[in-house]
């Protein structure tokens, strides 16, 4: 079973060190190449994070 990355809109990354000087995109969605295909509007969207130093990830 292959795996795809579901496209991403919004931010581009997922996690912030408290000190905000670095950044990395360590959450990510996988899914199966048939389910992009089945559903081709598929996407992540990184909301704005509160109070966590990670993003909450809406999957539209």
């Amino acid at each position: 079973m292959e795996l795809e990355e579901v496209p991403i809109i919004g931010k581009k990354y997922t996690w912030y060190k408290p000190n905000g000087r670095v950044k990395s995109r360590l959450d990510k969605t996988l899914v199966t190449k048939e389910c992009l295909l089945e559903w081709s509007s598929i996407s992540q969207k990184v909301l704005k994070r509160s109070v966590f130093d990670h993003c909450p990830i809406l999957l539209q």
